[in-house]
C-alpha cells in the first residue's frame, strides 16, 4: 500500500528544501569556536578560539578579533555577541577615577587624588579638575557628581565669607 502525498505537502517539502539550500549558500561557514575566556586584569580579556575540526588553538584579545572582518565572519553569531560584549566593556569604562580626597590646610580646600589608565596619580583641586572638560568626560558619573558637589560647596563657603567681610 502506497500513500499519496497531497500536492500542497509536496510543494511545502520542496520549498523547505530550497530554503535550506539558499540559507547554506548565503551564510558563511562557522570555522572558529570560542573555547575559553580568561580575564588577565580587570576587564582585560584574552580569548582562546579553535579552528573547527583541528586541534589548532589561537589566542587574541576581543578588540583584535573585531578588527579583522574575515575572522569575525567565521564565528557563530553567539560567539560574535560574546566577543563584542567583552570588547565593549573596556571601551565604556571611565578612563579617569578619583581614588582619594585629601584636605589641604594650606589651601583650605579639598585635593582630589586622581588616577588615569596609565596609572599616573595626580593631586588637584576641584576647580582645577573642572577646567579640564576631557578629564570630566572620562570620569564615572559618580565621580563627576562628587566633583561638582565639592565645587558648589566650596563656592558657597567663599560667598558666605565674602558676605561676612562686606557686613563688617
Amino acid at each position: 500500500m502506497t500513500t499519496k502525498r497531497s500536492p500542497i505537502a509536496g510543494y511545502c517539502a520542496w520549498l523547505l528544501a530550497e530554503y535550506n539550500k539558499a540559507k547554506k549558500q548565503t551564510s558563511p561557514p562557522t570555522l572558529y569556536r570560542l573555547i575559553e575566556i580568561k580575564e588577565k586584569e580587570k576587564d582585560c580579556y584574552r580569548l582562546s578560539f579553535q579552528l573547527l575540526g583541528r586541534a589548532i588553538v589561537f589566542k587574541a584579545t576581543p578588540e583584535n578579533i573585531l578588527k579583522n572582518e574575515k575572522i569575525i565572519e567565521c564565528f557563530s553569531s553567539k560567539d560574535i555577541r560574546i566577543i563584542t560584549e567583552l570588547a565593549c566593556k573596556k571601551s565604556t569604562q571611565p578612563k579617569n577615577k578619583i581614588i582619594a580626597k585629601i584636605f589641604s590646610e594650606k589651601l583650605n580646600r579639598l585635593l582630589f587624588r586622581t588616577q588615569n589608565l596609565n596609572q599616573e596619580i595626580v593631586d588637584n583641586t576641584a576647580t582645577e579638575l573642572a577646567m579640564n572638560k576631557a578629564f570630566i568626560r572620562d570620569l564615572s558619573p559618580e565621580d563627576a557628581y562628587m566633583l561638582g558637589y565639592t565645587i558648589a560647596h566650596e563656592m558657597q563657603k567663599e560667598e558666605k565669607r565674602a558676605i561676612r567681610q562686606v557686613k563688617s
